[in-house]
């Protein structure tokens, strides 16, 4: 089965962080958010994988590669234009000729896609949406679904008192090629403006299946912390690729952490960090790669980027520190 990742847009919730960084390779816990996005579909057994690119497209092609280093096989289809989120798939229409999935590259999740397929498969849909319930429903697409799981009615991001249900679009998405039917060449189309209300008034095979598992979208600020925090807590079967040296305190190799120094769990230290003397950590802190915090500082709630220093004597609380 072959799938499709949608990494060609600006980020632009993601600001400032995607001002020259784009948001596939957006760090989580020290790994590019798009590279958890591919451990995710290698464990549900999907290998051949289509990327689309826009903005910052040499870094992304770049760091990925033809897949190899990561298990998979990557093809990439780079749009000079924005095409849309469906606009882009179609381009790539003629390398999808059967059942196939499409997730975003800030899609952190842990959902079990096989069974998403399977309920797509027996309910004989031309497209299948994964649904989550959600409290802020102005961040999604939000559906109102039957008890088959067919689609009623399709909300683009309403306001609360609005909305029709608390069932979101996660943005992983299962189709047939027939779904190619409903998207016009050379366009700027998007599936959920466009798409899914062309769906529901052409009546056709249409269906919103509850995932269960972890799913977050990596759009906003407060999202992005979020994640780190819910990998942290276990909150999700995602694991920080570090050793964990004592409940909840993961560190790279070669750290080096003062003997004065105070680490209070969950932490993740990267490879390299030097925390020096008298220096606190309060917990939910996520250390990069050769970062230097330094004397009596204190850090509550941070992400600290590669190669990060942060001064003697700082207080942080709740904050991204990117250089």
């Amino acid at each position: 089965m072959k799938a499709m990742i949608l990494a060609a847009g600006e980020g632009t919730r993601l600001k400032p962080l995607t001002d020259y960084f784009p948001k596939p390779l957006v760090p989580i816990m020290n790994k590019p958010v798009m590279a958890h996005v591919l451990s995710w579909l290698l464990e549900n057994e999907i290998q051949d994988i289509v990327i689309n690119t826009h903005y910052l497209a040499d870094q992304i092609e770049s760091y990925f590669g033809d897949g190899s280093r990561f298990n998979v096989k990557i093809r990439y289809s780079r749009e000079e234009k924005l095409l849309g989120t469906a606009g882009g798939v179609k381009k790539v229409s003629s390398l999808f000729q059967e059942t196939f999935l499409v997730i975003g590259a800030d899609d952190l999740s842990d959902v079990n896609l096989k069974k998403l397929v399977e309920s797509h498969k027996s309910a004989k849909a031309v497209a299948s949406i994964g649904l989550k319930e959600v409290e802020k429903t102005e961040q999604y697409g939000i559906v109102a679904a039957d008890k088959t799981g067919k689609i009623l009615e399709f909300q683009e991001k309403p306001e609360s008192d609005k909305a029709i249900s608390q069932m979101a679009n996660t943005g992983i998405y299962v189709f047939e090629p027939e779904i190619f039917n409903f998207i016009p060449p050379n366009e700027l189309f998007d599936f959920g403006r466009q798409v899914f209300p062309l769906l529901l008034e052409r009546k056709a095979a249409f269906y919103g299946f509850p995932v269960e598992g972890y799913w977050c979208d990596i759009g906003s600020l407060e999202e992005y912390k979020e994640s780190h925090w819910n990998i942290l807590k276990r909150g999700c079967k995602i694991k920080p690729e570090a050793q964990e040296i004592s409940p909840g305190l993961w560190i790279e190799e070669k750290a080096e952490i003062h003997p004065e120094a105070v680490l209070r769990p969950p932490c993740y230290i990267g490879k390299g960090t030097v925390i020096e003397q008298g220096a606190v950590l309060n917990g939910l802190v996520a250390a990069g790669r050769n970062v230097r915090i330094k004397k009596n500082s204190c850090l509550n709630q941070a992400i600290l980027w590669d190669g990060v220093v942060v001064p003697a004597g700082t207080t942080l609380q709740n904050d991204i520190v990117t250089g």
